[in-house]
């Protein structure tokens, strides 16, 4: 995660969870800050290697305190194409292509 001199001084501290998540946590107002960045295993991945990574996510929220905003980002290797039915709350309109197994796991 690379940082700026003025967000480095905003940094109370980070937590690599695994090598695939990462937590860092800034003193922001009106609340602190927790930012969630992940690289999810490609689809060639064994099924246990997913389960693993889904389960540090849920670590890293777990470990997260309440009234933190929480953002999560990365690369997360799957497709959610361009069908938002039943999703329009946590996507677009603007998708591409199919959404594959990955996609599905991820929504």
């Amino acid at each position: 995660m690379l940082l700026s001199a003025k967000e480095k001084k905003t940094l109370i501290g980070y937590n690599p969870i695994s090598s695939r998540v990462i937590t860092a946590r800034f003193n922001a107002t009106p609340f602190k800050l927790t930012v969630i960045h992940v690289y999810a295993p490609t689809s060639a991945s064994p099924d246990g290697e997913i389960e693993i990574f889904y389960d540090s996510i849920e670590h890293a929220l777990t470990q997260t305190p309440k009234k933190d905003i929480i953002i999560v980002t990365g690369d997360w290797n799957a497709k959610i194409g361009s069908d938002n039915t039943h999703w329009e709350s946590v996507m677009g309109r603007y998708g591409y292509g199919d959404r594959n197994e990955r996609g599905d796991r991820l929504l």
